[in-house]
């Protein structure tokens, strides 16, 4: 039963969410050990993004990005806002340019979410590369991701998790 809004938009896509079990997919759990007095760097990593409006064709949205660096010296990267203008013409090549973006494959037609629903496709994926993007860059720190690391839906296949777990580990 659906619990909020998000929910209820998502409620005909809903697959059954997967745990990741991290050793199961060759992962090692490390601990978080007590910080030693030198300075240990931090990156965090959010995305968001708004519906402007509509037109004849679709949909004009906005994404804005913010990654915040804390290292030997305090960093704040902000990306856009980009505005995209997703019309049922367009809407196969954008979702299928993010899903390579992500190391995914293509998907057909019928695959591709409703324009009202991938704007939030969108920011996820990019989200979700500024993640492994944060992920590979820091050495010997923390990342702080926003949102959730279930893995396994529409929204984040099993693959992009993995894969953006290993990056931070190594």
């Amino acid at each position: 039963m659906p619990l909020n809004d998000e929910e209820v938009d998502k409620l005909e896509e809903w697959e059954i969410d997967e745990t990741v079990t991290l050793e199961e997919r060759g992962i090692q759990i490390k601990e978080f050990q007590e910080c030693p007095e030198e300075f240990l760097p931090i990156v965090a990593v959010d995305v968001s993004s708004i519906r402007i409006g509509e037109t004849e064709r679709g949909i004009v949205a906005a994404y804005r990005a913010a990654l915040v660096v804390c290292g030997e010296e305090f960093k704040v990267e902000k990306l856009g806002p980009y505005a995209l203008h997703l019309t049922e013409e367009n809407k196969l090549a954008i979702y299928n340019h993010f899903r390579k973006l992500l190391g995914l494959d293509k998907v057909g037609e019928e695959e591709v979410p409703r324009l009202f629903k991938l704007v939030d496709r969108i920011r996820n994926a990019i989200e979700r590369m500024l993640q492994r993007a944060a992920a590979k860059t820091i050495r010997d720190g923390i990342v702080l991701w926003d949102g959730s690391l279930i893995g396994g839906t529409v929204d984040t296949p099993m693959k992009v998790v993995v894969e953006n777990i290993a990056a931070a580990h190594s």
